[in-house]
C-alpha cells in the first residue's frame, strides 16, 4: 500500500470510505470538462471505478495508480492523482493526471 506524507498532503491509496469524494470528483461535468472519457453518470459506476483503484492498489505486477490526495490536518478527500503504464515498442509508455474537487483548485 501507497501512502505519501508530506507537511501539508497525504496521498494514498484508495479505500471504499472514499467513495462520495470519489463519486463526487468523477461525476463532476464541469471539473472533467476536457476528459469526458472519465467522467461517470451514475454512483454505481464511480463505485466500479472505485473498485478498480482499490483492486489495481492490490495487483502482484501494478501498472495503475490512481491515488488519493487529502489536506493532513483535516483527512477530507479533494482529490485524485494517477499514473498508468502500458507497453509501447519495447518499453512502457507512461501517463499521468490529477483532478482536484472545484474548491480546491
Amino acid at each position: 500500500m501507497i501512502q505519501l506524507n508530506t507537511a501539508r498532503l497525504i496521498i494514498r491509496d484508495p479505500q471504499p470510505c472514499d467513495f462520495a469524494g470519489w463519486h463526487n470528483l468523477l461525476s463532476n461535468t464541469q471539473n472533467l470538462r476536457f476528459t469526458h472519457q472519465m467522467q461517470t453518470h451514475s454512483e454505481e459506476e464511480s463505485r466500479s471505478r472505485l473498485q478498480s483503484a482499490i483492486d489495481a492498489a492490490h495487483a502482484t505486477q501494478r501498472d495503475k495508480w490512481f491515488l488519493c490526495i487529502q489536506p493532513a490536518q483535516t483527512g477530507e478527500f479533494i482529490g485524485s492523482i494517477g499514473c498508468t503504464t502500458k507497453p509501447c515498442h519495447g518499453g512502457l509508455l507512461g501517463g499521468v493526471g490529477w483532478f482536484l474537487l472545484p474548491e480546491y483548485q
